[in-house]
């Protein structure tokens, strides 16, 4: 592992984001923890609807908690 996931990052971090793209203009704003994706609101929509939904591989044991997917950040990003 590397310093992004084990604690050895501090201060301000932006980590992958889906729905950018190379090219693509991010406004962050730390004072109010917000990023904003910089496209249109019809592209925005076409990229969301060309997202597939994961399906994991290991569905029972240990492995299984790691493949669970991730809540959203708004309910603490752990795992379900």
């Amino acid at each position: 592992m590397h310093g992004r996931f084990t604690g050895g990052t501090t201060g301000p971090r932006v980590d992958r984001v889906a729905s950018v793209r190379d090219g693509d203009l991010i406004r962050v704003v730390v004072l109010t923890r917000t990023l904003d994706i910089l496209v249109g609101a019809a592209e925005f929509v076409s990229r969301r609807s060309g997202l597939r939904h994961f399906r994991p591989r290991f569905t029972r044991g240990v492995l299984a908690q790691f493949a669970n997917p991730v809540l959203p950040i708004a309910h603490g990003a752990v795992s379900g």
